[in-house]
């Protein structure tokens, strides 16, 4: 016998996913629990006649083979616990809080689809029924998880006779006010804000089980409008966790899954076993500030550099600014960089209509100027532009400097903007058919599993610049290493995983990397970013260029559409390399070095604000470790533009900040020499920048080998300043050194530079004529003099003095003698 169950404490949607599943399989038993939400069960005292189920306690449990859920996905979460079921009984599901976020906000739905492909008729009163569940569980179509298909589900139930009059009746049906847990979470209820998000967690204690409290906690919810709310309550022995979220920053589904519960991204919940309040509540709040992602600030919709104008100029001076710039209006500053006040066009242009084009601007300004700080959240600024009935924002830092202006167009296209799309016979060209067909049975795949999939960072600016590409990564909105096991699943493949950063390689026709969206946060300049999920747009807002910060669609539904955020597409028409936010080189200062990378390698330039920005980065350039400073000279040094790099960077001031002074023309002519001697690499062209700032202390951390150790010993012995000239002389004194380091100062000393090469080639070819054991077998003691004697050898040697073994015995001989 197969069974169809749904979850305790049954919901509309619930009982029709039960009727739905019930018309697909008729053979099955659709078997409904004892309890029911208050609801669902006055709509049953009426309608329980037409439809045929039957209660748990009327099942023969021993002779059930299988068992269907529909909106659950356990035997816990069904209340089926204390029955008699096999452990080998064959366990199916059908429940959406188990798919993506991306998924369709009901079961009914996907249930419906079925019964109209198999062609199941339904009455009126199931339509109706169905109806029920859908609107329910979708906010009557308003739920931000309600995808088309609820839409068109809701058009064909209507077409089936869906009665939207008993719809609306029972979806009104609240007695909210009058639960016996309303009154106990209202007065418990505590709202905190962190990082821009508002939470809420309510708690409390009830001697006897109650049904439908998730509609206490969808009631306090719509009263208090925190961005997401989670309740907390001991009913009896166990202790229950129900969320609902109004935000995707807060994936309350994530944090019930912390509990044993499931759910989806926006509502979700737990029953947390034989542990007292205190202990989850306490476990539930660190999880909530844990999970939760900060608000979208206003840094990464801003616009800048901002334009601005003085007090002392006139209207029509703004006006020629306004027209030139396409802007709506600028700040007002006086002579020392006071902010005034705030002019829009609307200002300017009615100032001109009544004549005062001549006047000052500061005579139609508006004082009192309204600011925005730059990590405040989108969210919050919405509520200025609302309350103040205003069109723009300046946006000010810490100090209270204006870094940035901010109007409700910036919100609106950030949030509305569509992407290009690329020609996708292009795509193919570039990849080859075969990379191009695996990229678009990936978005197949991804479309099945409704996560977003796409290209990211360098593939895509290549491919804009029809440059080749090295790897493929991608980046997914969701669980990135599920998705890369789900491929391997499908399409075969190993993954290898790295759980605590969200990313996995999946190996298959090709390698490719595979990482959940995030965002990066700064606890001090020069720090590693911390990380956490985010989409798309927030991912891309932490990279470090525009032309990086482009994504690609590979969904087969949206193949070859471009998530442009930053105009990056423009700057690489346009060959600039710009930041995304004013602060972004004092956030991390190894950007520099990569701006710089970039520019040399697509012969880009920086833009103005770009370069002006680097320049200020000061103090920040310190905070850089060593082994990440020395990685980004490497990276420079692999493009054979390490000389090009340096100048590049000089100008751009990171030598004055990092020493104290710019580099001077006598240091590049020492890195031009070095290169020509074979020592071009990042160890040396610092050592040459000390050299040049006479700071070789300033580098000794960033020395992090012992063979580099060595060389800057090397360097910073006294014995360069009394060199002998002579090769056989000078190797008494350097036999011990590096060949790098001699012709280090070989560069750095044109009246030894020949000398020193020259010592250099021959100490290089150099074969002793004698050893030790040369001078044993000549009747000799073995002594510690022999290294001494070893050594004046080799000095005779370069000095061509001796030129035979014969010759060197016969000296050690006459040196033992006369000594």
């Amino acid at each position: 016998m197969k069974v169809i169950v749904s979850h305790s404490n049954i919901d509309f949607d619930g009982l029709a996913s039960l009727v739905a599943a019930k018309r697909l399989e008729p053979e099955a038993v659709a078997a409904i629990g004892p309890t029911k939400s208050n609801i669902v069960k006055a709509y049953l005292d009426l309608y329980i006649d037409c439809f045929p189920l039957v209660s748990y306690h009327e099942i023969d449990w021993k002779q059930v083979s299988s068992i269907l859920f529909v909106d659950c996905a356990s035997l816990e979460r069904a209340g089926l616990n204390e029955f008699p079921i096999n452990d080998a009984i064959k366990i199916n599901s059908i429940d959406h809080h188990l798919l993506s976020s991306k998924q369709s906000g009901t079961n009914i739905t996907s249930l419906l689809e079925q019964c109209r492909k198999q062609k199941v008729e339904i009455s009126p009163v199931e339509a109706t029924l169905f109806g029920l569940g859908l609107y329910s569980d979708t906010a009557c179509l308003t739920h931000s998880n309600t995808r088309i298909s609820d839409f068109n589900a809701a058009s064909y139930l209507l077409d089936q006779g869906m009665n939207l009059d008993v719809v609306s009746t029972y979806l009104q049906q609240s007695e909210i006010g009058t639960h016996p847990l309303f009154q106990l979470l209202l007065d418990h209820i505590e709202i905190n804000e962190q990082e821009g998000i508002t939470l809420a967690i309510t708690t409390g204690t009830y001697p006897d089980y109650v049904g439908d409290v998730s509609g206490v906690v969808e009631e306090l919810l719509r009263l208090f409008q925190p961005d997401a709310i989670f309740a907390c309550i001991q009913l009896k022995k166990h202790t229950y966790i129900i969320a609902r979220s109004q935000t995707e920053e807060v994936n309350v589904k994530r944090i019930t899954e912390m509990f044993g519960g499931s759910g989806h991204a926006r509502a979700a919940a737990a029953v947390v076993k034989n542990q007292p309040l205190d202990t989850v509540k306490n476990k539930l709040i660190s999880l909530m500030y844990a999970l939760t992602l900060p608000a979208q600030t206003v840094q990464t919709m801003m616009s800048w550099p901002v334009q601005t104008l003085l007090e002392s100029e006139c209207v029509n001076d703004g006006w020629q600014k306004l027209v030139t710039f396409g802007h709506s209006g600028f700040p007002i500053f006086s002579s020392n960089g006071e902010m005034l006040g705030i002019v829009s066009k609307s200002d300017l242009k009615k100032a001109r209509q009544l004549g005062l084009g001549e006047k000052s601007i500061k005579n139609i300004m508006t004082q009192n100027v309204i600011t925005i700080h730059a990590n405040d959240s989108l969210k919050q600024a919405q509520k200025v532009f609302k309350q103040h009935h205003i069109g723009r924002l300046p946006v000010v830092n810490n100090d209270d400097q204006i870094v940035g202006i901010l109007t409700r167009s910036d919100i609106i296209n950030g949030i509305y903007t569509l992407p290009d799309k690329v020609n996708t016979t292009q795509l193919t060209k570039y990849f080859g058919p075969k990379t191009d067909q695996l990229l678009k049975r990936i978005g197949s795949i991804a479309d099945e599993q409704e996560v977003s999939v796409f290209l990211v960072g360098g593939v895509v600016r290549d491919f804009l610049l029809d440059k080749p590409h090295t790897d493929i990564d991608l980046v997914v909105e969701g669980d990135a290493v599920a998705f890369a096991h789900y491929l391997a699943t499908v399409l075969g493949g190993t993954v290898k995983t790295y759980e605590d950063f969200g990313t996995a390689i999946w190996t298959g026709e090709l390698e490719i990397d595979i990482v959940t969206c995030r965002r990066e946060f700064y606890s001090s300049a020069g720090a590693l970013p911390q990380v956490k999920p985010a989409s798309i747009t927030e991912d891309l807002a932490r990279r470090d260029f525009t032309i990086n910060a482009l994504a690609m669609y590979i969904n087969a539904t949206r193949y070859g559409e471009l998530v442009d955020v930053f105009q990056g597409k423009t700057d690489l028409q346009n060959r600039k390399i710009r930041i995304l936010h004013p602060l972004s080189f004092k956030e991390d200062p190894t950007r520099l070095f990569r701006a710089v990378r970039f520019a040399l390698r697509l012969d880009f330039s920086l833009d103005d604000h770009t370069t002006k920005a680097a320049q200020d980065t000061g103090e920040a350039i310190h905070f850089i470790s060593a082994q990440r400073l020395l990685n980004e000279l490497t990276y420079l040094e692999n493009e054979h533009n390490l000389l090009k790099a340096f100048k590049l960077l000089n100008k751009l001031h990171t030598w004055q900040s990092f020493f104290g002074n710019s580099l001077s023309t006598n240091a590049f002519d020492h890195m031009k020499r070095l290169s020509e001697q074979g020592l071009e690499n990042g160890i040396f062209y610092l050592l040459a920048a000390a050299h040049d700032q006479e700071a070789f202390n300033r580098i000794r951390p960033y020395m992090l080998t012992k063979k580099d150790r060595n060389l800057l010993d090397d360097l910073t012995n006294p014995i360069w300043e009394t060199l002998p000239k002579s090769v056989g002389h000078i190797h008494r004194h350097l036999f011990s050194f590096s060949s790098e380091s001699i012709l280090f100062q070989a560069c750095v000393n044109p009246n030894m530079e020949k000398t020193l090469q020259l010592y250099v080639n021959k100490r290089t070819k150099l074969k002793p004529l004698v050893t030790g054991y040369d001078l044993i077998t000549a009747g000799l003691k073995p002594s510690p003099i022999f290294s001494n004697w070893l050594l004046e050898l080799e000095c005779l040697q370069l000095d061509e003095k001796i030129k035979t073994k014969e010759d060197g015995i016969k000296w050690v001989k006459q040196e033992k003698n006369g000594s």
